[in-house]
């Protein structure tokens, strides 16, 4: 499947998804009934620009949220208005707003992906030189942007991004919080994920979060087994044990798996 027909499968699942909810398929506004919800479907999936490019390199990651609403930057051939308040980011924006951005420009979150990007679905050589680095990722890759370490293809460029919650604040204030982790149709949310999985075709799927490892998501790990993807549930990158200093993964730890459908095998 070509690119352009991977992010036409991608959209017509999400144009399903809009119409099953109510969900204005421009600006992401809900419609409850005769009233406006307070929140808003943000954006679109990121796939990187490499992604599937070379047989059994498809990684699939899954965070819980999507965080703050934050203002956005428009790619150069972007006809959709991304760049307005209130508009959902389109496939290219989200794509560039994260692989176009300069490493030591990345959030620790971002940069966490960045490692388990090199080591998920399989090691790539410069990995050898990384999965020792005793340094969080985010310094890392500041200090190592333009040194010999890193992949010289951008480990990003060869993922994909989505989230189980799909939902910011229409105000923009942040949405990262356990109480913003609701699901207004959990069912077909979760069919959207599944759905998702079926379009990206991934060789693994990791979960970012220990979250996902609590029964409420028993039935989604089943479902992403049942396509026929492996799946790991690892720390998310920017979250630590509560007796640990924040924002200081190291590689090692964003790849260690806390779980994994290898396990009940």
């Amino acid at each position: 499947m070509s690119r352009s027909e991977l992010l036409r499968s991608l959209q017509e699942a999400y144009l399903r998804f809009f119409c099953d909810l109510g969900i204005h398929p421009h600006t992401g506004a809900i419609r409850l009934g005769h009233c406006t919800c307070d929140r808003r479907f943000a954006c679109y999936p990121y796939v990187g620009s490499r992604y599937g490019q070379d047989e059994g390199t498809r990684l699939l990651l899954v965070g819980l949220d999507i965080g703050a609403d934050k203002k956005k930057d428009t790619a150069p051939d972007c006809h959709e208005g991304c760049g307005t308040p209130g508009v959902i980011e389109c496939f290219e924006c989200r794509r560039s707003s994260i692989e176009d951005k300069k490493l030591r420009c990345h959030n620790p979150h971002i940069a966490g992906t960045y490692f388990t990007a090199m080591r998920y679905p399989r090691p790539v050589e410069e990995w050898e030189n990384c999965k020792g680095l005793e340094r969080p990722c985010q310094q890392i890759l500041k200090e190592e942007e333009e040194g010999d370490k890193l992949p010289k293809t951008n480990a990003l460029s060869r993922i994909a991004l989505t989230n189980f919650y799909k939902w910011v604040t229409t105000d923009g204030k942040d949405m990262s919080t356990t109480l913003n982790r609701t699901n207004f149709c959990r069912e077909r949310e979760e069919r959207l994920l599944v759905d998702e999985v079926r379009s990206l075709e991934p060789d693994v799927v990791v979960f970012q979060g220990a979250d996902f490892q609590k029964p409420q998501f028993a039935q989604l790990r089943n479902s992403v087994h049942e396509a026929g993807a492996e799946w790991h549930i690892l720390y998310h990158p920017s979250r630590l044990p509560s007796n640990s200093a924040p924002w200081h993964r190291w590689p090692c730890e964003v790849v260690r798996p806390v779980e994994s459908s290898l396990a009940n095998q």
